[in-house]
């Protein structure tokens, strides 16, 4: 609405949150957010859908592909879903000066933190099973993958051979890990392997990271 229109009744003055602004909300005056959570979890499912497509394309089983990255995004999604709820609560306090509604801040926050969530981790699954079918690397196994020289079950992920300019190849691995030892890895992130074949190890001097998000570490 104009702010110089003259007929302020020939306006639709119920239009904002579709006229439901109890249970929605429009931080930007345009539309509801449960608008925009669709489009982000729309986004992580087209993502993975690529990955698997390019993967079967490419010769590969498109079941494991799948089942790997909704494990992987569903991983993605409640670790945005809790981080966000208690970022959320936390800043509805600070800003507010009471806990009185930090459980809806919470609510709401869990919700949109789970559709970052899932749409990161569809985006990171989905792009990696796409380059690494894409640039014709084999691919060794898909799933939970443990290495002889760590402890714990091993995190999901995906491990493919990639032919260097010699003609020998390097086997590498991409992998969703959980918090886990001290410092920058004491967070969800992305992590790159490098495995010896013969040992089953990995070399943790050659292994990359990444936030959840795609910054490197």
């Amino acid at each position: 609405m104009g702010v110089s229109d003259d007929h302020i009744l020939e306006n639709n003055l119920y239009i904002y949150s579709f006229n439901n602004t109890v249970n929605m909300v429009d931080d930007l005056g345009q539309w509801p957010k449960w608008i925009e959570n669709a489009v982000k979890v729309g986004v992580g499912i087209v993502a993975i859908g690529i990955g698997v497509g390019v993967s079967a394309v490419s010769g590969g089983s498109a079941t494991p592909v799948l089942v790997t990255s909704l494990k992987i995004a569903l991983a993605s999604t409640a670790v945005g879903a809790t981080t966000s709820a208690g970022v959320s609560a936390i800043k509805h306090r600070t800003s507010t000066g009471s806990w009185k509604g930090a459980g809806n801040a919470a609510l709401s926050g869990a919700i949109d933190g789970a559709a970052n969530g899932f749409m990161w981790g569809g985006i990171s699954t989905g792009g990696a099973f796409s380059v690494i079918a894409s640039t014709g690397a084999q691919v060794r196994e898909i799933g939970r993958l443990k290495p002889t020289n760590k402890k714990g079950k091993g995190y999901y992920g995906i491990k493919y051979d990639i032919k260097k300019p010699n003609g020998n190849y390097t086997t590498k691995s991409f992998e969703l890990h959980s918090p886990h030892s001290c410092g920058p890895h004491n967070r969800w992130h992305w992590q790159q392997n490098t495995w010896n074949n013969k040992t089953g190890t990995i070399s943790s001097k050659k292994s990359k990271h990444w936030t959840l998000w795609g910054k490197e570490f």
